[in-house]
């Protein structure tokens, strides 16, 4: 068997033994390129201790006393160069040195051993390739100039042939030069050889790993797109048991509050979890799509004093645990602001909770501030949210922000939450052309500042589509006066159409209801109800064509349309003539105001009999 490329490779692997021995430390857990060139250097000067030692040898015939003086002090230097190798580990110090001193006594030899006629010329022609492969192009340029310029010298001043000691090299000595000079040649065109195999070597290994690393990417893009998918699907899948449930859990409790209050403080405590897994569903979902670069905004103009308000209605739940109270500093009722209002109703419910949550027994204080004391900049409005809780320090401000981030471990334990919200908001609030921070002392309390411009101009990829951008026929066409306190809901949810039924006999509406879209159309048509609640999502036929249908239809085209779905599906709401869009869990007060609103009742006229 051919044992030849194991020997070489065993050859090899002692020779870079060999290398690494006179190799500072510094240089072998440096950088690749310094690392080669090393070796090569190491390896030249082996080369010249080994030539050096030869003509040591040599020095038994009668040379010159120069040429004599010059063997010895070239074994001398480049024993001490590979010294400086080891000890100092500086490539280019060590490389200068061999260069200078390789100069110096070629040029030297080549003076005293007959000028151009010199055998040392060809030493000279070596130096400028060394210097190229060890330092670099421009050190190689000076000293192939410095050697041209050597040579023309000696042509001006020293005619071809004249020996300017009277020294004549024997044919011996003239084949030993030869000999050095094509073996030098060649050493130096292996190293280089060498060093250029291995650089190819690591660079196809360079490739192999990117193309590695593109497929993990990819792999991590279709693992990230299929989670997103699986986690907006469940979102939606979730709601409509947890709208049974809350559903129910709300009708129990008003059932029993008077009759046994152990039912009904049960009742309610299934309706709080209702909620809150409620909550988690919808922070997973929006987080999900703000991953995907799907976030979508409706804007529209509001007042954010109106805001003000509805936020209070919704604080007391939030406030009654932990014992706070909440202070709203005057609001002034002529602002007006273009944007997303429900996103920036769930921005300021994020931060209030929060400030809720890590305050006990103290005050939250909601301030708005506009400025418009720059010319530079367009107006601005600050919601500014205070509390006199736990705050934080430095390091746990500077994860805040973070996805699944809580402070530390001990406060998640403690109080709770996911880390979604605050993480939410920021990102909305980039979005929106805004920015939220947070300014806080530990044992102090925290401000977080919510920044918005008054009127955000949208860019077109976070905004429906265009053609839905349409108004409603709901909009358009003139109402009629309906006396008629019939509100059909039309959905294939059996729990949900039960829940509807409570909800809205219970407010004194006649509830009629169907499973069908085809028969959803025909019962409208019949009876012309004051309102419409659809679900997008239905078998046969959904919601969306059955909206198409149902506005169709000129003697039912101006009745208030409710569609009842997922806050994804908000967009397509104005497409075809949707007065609004209710989102499963249905809350109950939500739900009447909004009939209330799109039916032009007044509150105190709910009741109808």
């Amino acid at each position: 068997m051919d044992n030849t490329p194991r020997t070489l490779s065993t050859l090899w692997g002692l020779n870079q033994k060999v290398f690494e021995f006179f190799l500072h430390p510094k240089i072998l857990s440096g950088d690749a390129e310094i690392l080669r060139k090393s070796k090569l250097l190491v390896g030249f000067t082996i080369g010249l201790c080994v030539l050096s030692l030869f003509g040591v040898f040599r020095l038994s015939t009668p040379w010159n006393h120069f040429y004599s003086l010059s063997i010895y002090l070239s074994l001398i230097v480049h024993c001490v160069n590979l010294l400086f190798m080891r000890k100092i580990g500086s490539f280019y110090f060590s490389s200068l040195l061999l260069l200078l001193f390789m100069f110096s006594t070629t040029n030297m030899m080549i003076f005293y051993t007959g000028g151009l006629s010199s055998t040392g010329l060809f030493w000279g022609a070596i130096i400028p390739l060394v210097s190229v492969l060890f330092v670099g192009m421009r050190v190689g340029v000076v000293f192939a100039l410095l050697h041209v310029l050597g040579s023309i010298t000696l042509f001006f001043f020293f005619p071809k042939g004249e020996s300017m000691a009277g020294f004549q090299i024997s044919t011996t000595d003239l084949l030993f030069n030869q000999i050095t000079y094509v073996f030098l040649l060649m050493l130096l065109g292996g190293l280089s050889e060498r060093s250029r195999i291995k650089a190819i070597s690591a660079l196809k290994q360079s490739i192999q790993k990117s193309h590695e690393l593109t497929r993990q990417r990819d792999a991590a893009k279709l693992a990230s797109i299929a989670k997103s998918e699986f986690l907006a699907t469940m979102s939606h899948e979730l709601r409509t048991p947890l709208n049974a449930i809350i559903g129910y859990a709300e009708m129990l409790e008003e059932d029993l509050e008077d009759e046994r209050e152990d039912y009904a403080q049960d009742a309610s405590k299934i309706h709080t979890a209702g909620n809150h897994l409620l909550t988690l569903i919808n922070d997973l979902l929006d987080i999900t799509e703000i991953e995907a670069g799907k976030t979508k905004f409706v804007p529209e103009h509001f007042s954010p004093d109106e805001l003000i308000e509805e936020l209070k209605g919704l604080m007391p739940p939030l406030l009654k645990p932990n014992e706070n109270t909440l202070e709203i500093k005057e609001v002034d009722p002529f602002i007006s602001m273009f944007g997303d209002r429900h996103k920036i109703r769930q921005c300021l419910l994020n931060l209030l909770s929060n400030a809720c949550k890590f305050t006990h027994n103290g005050t939250i204080t909601l301030s708005v501030v506009v400025k418009d004391d720059s010319d530079d900049e367009a107006p601005r409005i600050e919601f500014r949210v205070q509390d006199t809780g736990i705050g934080m320090s430095e390091e746990e401000m500077a994860r805040l922000f973070e996805k699944f981030e809580q402070g530390d471990n001990s406060t998640t334990r403690k109080y709770g939450g996911t880390g979604l919200g605050l993480a939410i908001t920021r990102n909305f609030a980039r979005l929106m052309g805004g920015d939220v921070w947070c300014e806080s002392e530990k044992d102090k309390g925290s401000t977080f500042t919510f920044q918005l411009p008054l009127y955000h101009s949208f860019p077109e990829e976070y905004l429906p589509n265009p053609l839905l951008s349409a108004p409603s026929l709901a909009e358009t066409v003139p109402q009629k006066n309906n006396t008629s306190n019939t509100i059909l809901v039309i959905d294939d949810d059996p729990a949900f159409l039960e829940i509807m039924m409570r909800f809205l006999t219970h407010e004194g509406y006649r509830v009629v209801m169907t499973s069908s879209g085809m028969e959803g159309i025909n019962i409208a048509k019949a009876l012309r109800p004051l309102a419409i609640l659809l679900d997008v999502n239905m078998p046969e036929m959904d919601g969306w064509h059955v909206l198409s249908e149902l506005k169709d239809t000129p003697e039912i085209a101006h009745t208030p349309i409710l569609m009842v779905s997922v806050l994804k599906e908000l967009q397509k709401k104005e497409a075809i003539g949707a007065s609004g869009l209710i989102t499963k869990p249905i809350q109950r007060e939500l739900l009447l105001e909004t009939i209330r609103t799109h039916t032009h009742q007044d509150h105190n006229t709910m009741h109808i009999t």
